[in-house]
């Protein structure tokens, strides 16, 4: 089960090698004030190295 983290409470760098982790990044939006969560799933690697980062989306109307 994901862990909800506000998005200043999480930090990458302090996760211990080999971490894997499945949480929520909540948020809140300027403006609006509504509160969103960004569903993140983290893995830290056992060998310092190069850094990887996947974002995906889906947009309702636009066909894949």
């Amino acid at each position: 089960m994901a862990t909800h983290l506000n998005v200043e409470e999480f930090h990458p760098d302090a996760s211990p090698v080999g971490a894997k982790q499945a949480v929520f990044l909540d948020f809140c939006t300027p403006g609006s004030g509504e509160n969103l969560g960004i569903p993140l799933l983290f893995a830290k690697g056992r060998k310092p190295g190069r850094t990887l980062v996947v974002i995906a989306g889906v947009h309702g109307d636009e066909l894949e």
